[in-house]
């Protein structure tokens, strides 16, 4: 790495003493001193060029240079992303924003609960010693079951639990595979995969193209708003 502190740009310094970048650390390293000083920053040749760098004479327009740059009108630029988990259920590849995920674990026994009202509760799931209503994505969204050759096409080793958390409801969510975590623009949401928007309530955003797959994004506030309504 390109070392870049004040000595070497010390125009007045002598090949001698800008070593460090013929045969010191940024150089060949043939340097004889150099395994006992292990860097050229502890070399008093090193130590003594940042002086003279530091108490040499300003440039007369110095202060005229200094004052331009920062009177200059600050160019920004808009570097709004948004960060989501990919991950999948059944055949269908989906997104939820990276805000609400608060872990994800691997596969563990879901109890059942007596009495069950809703299709889409599987039960709870033992997560660090707290019970969680476990949830599934896939009934919720009525998302096509598998084919038969496309269930064997994946291991139960790449299943793992979202735990997710959006002010205070949580619930966990069984997926069948990981995918990453990405970043992207808000202007790279397309219309909704058809998919995700034919669920009763749309619970989508929109849809990302991540590779050659297309992702569908979920709508977490709806998501929770629902998931909250149908579980009081």
């Amino acid at each position: 790495m390109h070392d870049p502190s004040l000595p070497e740009h010390d125009q007045s310094l002598t090949t001698t003493e800008s070593c460090w970048k013929k045969i010191g650390v940024w150089g060949s390293r043939t340097c004889p001193e150099l395994p006992a000083v292990i860097h050229c920053r502890n070399c008093s040749v090193y130590s003594t060029a940042a002086v003279r760098t530091l108490d040499r004479e300003l440039p007369a327009d110095y202060l005229d240079q200094s004052t331009n740059h920062f009177a200059r009108e600050k160019v920004t630029t808009d570097l709004k992303t948004e960060s989501v988990l990919i991950f999948r259920v059944r055949n269908e590849w989906l997104a939820l924003a990276s805000v609400v995920l608060q872990e994800v674990c691997r596969h563990r026994p879901i109890h059942s609960v007596p009495h069950r009202r809703n299709r889409h509760v599987l039960g709870v799931a033992n997560i660090r010693g707290e019970l969680i209503t476990c949830i599934s994505l896939a009934d919720f969204l009525d998302l096509d079951t598998p084919a038969p050759e496309d269930q064997t096409s994946h291991t139960s080793n790449s299943q793992r639990f979202l735990v997710v958390n959006r002010q205070g409801d949580r619930f966990v969510f069984p997926v069948d595979e990981i995918h990453s975590l990405q970043k992207f623009p808000p202007n790279d949401i397309r219309h909704a995969p058809a998919t995700v928007s034919s669920s009763p309530a749309a619970y989508s955003k929109g849809m990302l193209s991540v590779g050659s797959r297309r992702v569908g994004y979920l709508d977490d506030e709806k998501l929770f708003q629902t998931l909250h309504r149908s579980l009081k």
